[in-house]
């Protein structure tokens, strides 16, 4: 129902994406506007049983860009 980031110092998310095996996207919340180590985006849509992948992009306090990459699989 929500996706969950925690990072291990406070950040500014700029870019959040969800999508399917074949590519398709999700639609998820707004990516928030504050800066906190804690995000929690809702999932607008039933995930159906399958791989999904969420890719994040972040500015971090010292002003580096960060991002990353996990994967999930819902039975």
């Amino acid at each position: 129902k929500a996706v969950e980031l925690t990072f291990g110092g406070d950040v500014r998310l700029t870019s959040v994406s969800l999508t399917d095996s074949g590519g398709a996207a999700k639609h998820l919340d707004a990516v928030p506007t504050a800066i906190a180590s804690t995000f929690s985006l809702s999932i607008h849509e039933p995930l159906v049983p399958g791989a999904y992948k969420i890719v994040w992009r972040a500015v971090g306090g010292d002003t580096h860009i960060i991002s990353g990459e996990f994967g999930f699989t819902v039975r």
